[in-house]
């Protein structure tokens, strides 16, 4: 990661000057006879060249600084994308609700195909690896479903039990049980 951020910046200062040189080449025939001619001479062509590739670099660069001060283009938030763990190989809690929900809903098929029962013991374990390398991830886990499931006391205990709700409160009324 380092290397490739190093190589970004590279990048860019190699891009400025070569948009300079660009520009510089492009415009210089309209330049030196409209402008450089009469300052400096038609024979003094290294001069008005560098003149102008000052002029065109200072420019980019004017409007580079202008883009960064305005917050047009912010680079710490792609960094902050880049190295936030949550973002990349770590679940963040909520994303670990989600994979749990489509882990009941993959678990009820009645045939799984083999396919599928790789991606169940694949996101099953993954759950798993990242409630133990980060115990945040764990209880915040547990208050989600506490704030989801506040005003719902039968759909949270399915949660805890692991059963399915049932159509009254006890399960001898003939709720359904797994």
């Amino acid at each position: 990661m380092k290397y490739v951020w190093r190589i970004q910046q590279a990048q860019m200062i190699i891009a400025i000057v070569f948009w300079s040189l660009t520009l510089t080449g492009v415009f210089y025939p309209y330049i030196r006879e409209r402008i450089l001619n009469s300052w400096i001479g038609p024979e003094r062509v290294a001069i008005g060249l560098l003149l102008l590739f000052i002029c065109v670099l200072g420019t980019v660069v004017l409007c580079g600084v202008m883009f960064d001060k305005l917050k047009f283009w912010n680079e710490q938030q792609m960094v902050a994308v880049e190295r936030n763990p949550y973002m990349s190989w770590k679940l963040s809690p909520l994303w670990l609700e989600f994979c749990d929900l489509w882990l009941e809903i993959a678990k009820a098929v009645e045939t799984p195909s083999p396919a599928l029962r790789k991606k169940i013991e694949f996101v099953d374990a993954w759950i798993h690896h990242c409630e133990e390398i980060d115990p945040w991830v764990k209880s915040m886990r547990s208050q989600i479903r506490a704030f989801a499931f506040e005003e719902d006391d039968e759909l949270l205990s399915v949660f805890k039990v692991g059963r399915e709700p049932s159509t009254s409160s006890s399960p001898e009324a003939g709720g359904a049980t797994r």
